[in-house]
Protein backbone atom coordinates (compact mmCIF):
# COMPACT_ATOMS: atom_id res chain seq x y z
CA UNK A 1 0.00 0.00 0.00
CA UNK A 2 1.27 3.34 -0.87
CA UNK A 3 1.58 6.20 1.74
CA UNK A 4 1.74 10.19 1.12
CA UNK A 5 4.48 11.85 3.15
CA UNK A 6 3.59 15.54 3.39
CA UNK A 7 6.96 16.63 5.03
CA UNK A 8 7.42 19.17 7.68
CA UNK A 9 7.38 23.04 6.97
CA UNK A 10 10.75 23.13 8.20
CA UNK A 11 12.01 21.48 4.68
CA UNK A 12 10.39 24.02 2.68
CA UNK A 13 12.97 26.62 3.70
CA UNK A 14 16.08 24.80 3.90
CA UNK A 15 19.16 25.56 1.40
CA UNK A 16 18.53 22.78 -1.01
CA UNK A 17 14.76 23.28 -1.22
CA UNK A 18 15.54 27.46 -1.81
CA UNK A 19 17.64 26.27 -4.59
CA UNK A 20 15.25 24.14 -6.11
CA UNK A 21 12.43 26.79 -5.94
CA UNK A 22 14.94 29.44 -7.34
CA UNK A 23 16.01 26.65 -10.33
CA UNK A 24 12.30 26.06 -11.44
CA UNK A 25 10.97 29.78 -11.08
CA UNK A 26 14.12 30.35 -13.60
CA UNK A 27 13.20 27.81 -16.32
CA UNK A 28 9.84 28.66 -15.68
CA UNK A 29 10.27 32.22 -16.67
CA UNK A 30 12.95 30.94 -19.64
CA UNK A 31 10.20 29.10 -21.15
CA UNK A 32 7.70 31.41 -20.57
CA UNK A 33 10.23 34.42 -22.35
CA UNK A 34 11.43 32.12 -25.31
CA UNK A 35 7.55 31.09 -26.12
CA UNK A 36 6.23 34.44 -26.10
CA UNK A 37 9.06 35.89 -27.85
CA UNK A 38 8.88 33.68 -31.35
CA UNK A 39 8.56 34.81 -34.55
CA UNK A 40 5.12 36.81 -35.38
CA UNK A 41 2.48 34.24 -36.23
CA UNK A 42 4.75 31.35 -35.14
CA UNK A 43 3.03 28.32 -33.08
CA UNK A 44 4.90 26.29 -30.39
CA UNK A 45 2.76 23.47 -31.63
CA UNK A 46 3.58 22.25 -35.14
CA UNK A 47 -0.32 21.45 -35.17
CA UNK A 48 -1.73 24.65 -34.86
CA UNK A 49 0.89 26.07 -37.70
CA UNK A 50 -0.41 22.90 -39.68
CA UNK A 51 -4.35 23.64 -39.17
CA UNK A 52 -3.47 27.36 -39.76
CA UNK A 53 -1.92 26.05 -43.20
CA UNK A 54 -5.07 23.93 -44.13
CA UNK A 55 -7.59 26.60 -43.60
CA UNK A 56 -5.55 28.92 -45.58
CA UNK A 57 -4.33 31.39 -43.26
CA UNK A 58 -0.85 31.30 -43.60
CA UNK A 59 0.87 29.45 -46.73
CA UNK A 60 2.32 26.35 -46.73
CA UNK A 61 5.58 27.67 -47.44
CA UNK A 62 5.60 29.73 -44.27
CA UNK A 63 4.07 26.67 -42.53
CA UNK A 64 6.73 24.00 -43.11
CA UNK A 65 9.30 26.88 -42.52
CA UNK A 66 7.82 27.36 -38.78
CA UNK A 67 8.06 23.35 -38.14
CA UNK A 68 11.66 23.06 -37.73
CA UNK A 69 11.48 25.92 -34.98
CA UNK A 70 9.24 24.24 -33.28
Amino acid sequence: MACIAFGRCDDSFITSSLKAYLVEFISTLLFVVGVGSAIAYGHVNPAATFGLAVEGQITILIGIMYWPGA
